[in-house]
């Protein structure tokens, strides 16, 4: 499943069988005749994986670019930040 993102990037969701049942988000970034990963993020279930997958994309329409999510710290927790 690919979800297109603003600023030239593109969030795609994808299962291995070759890795078990890991789903992959990854965050291409196109240039002119191709495209490139800049970001990837592993998880166990496709509704993880789907809702992270519209969370980046929403990200990226806002805030124009990766800056601060490719220097976030690992994880990702759905839902309202822990106090």
């Amino acid at each position: 499943m690919v979800i297109s993102s603003a600023n030239r990037y593109t969030v795609e969701i994808s299962d291995t069988p070759q890795n078990g049942s890991a789903w992959i988000v990854r965050v291409y970034q196109k240039r002119l005749l191709w495209k490139r990963v800049v970001m990837s993020d592993w998880f166990l279930n496709k509704e993880q994986a789907a809702e992270y997958a519209q969370y980046l994309s929403n990200k990226l329409k806002t805030s124009g670019g990766l800056g601060q999510m490719i220097n976030r710290k690992p994880g990702w927790v759905h839902g309202p930040p822990l106090p």
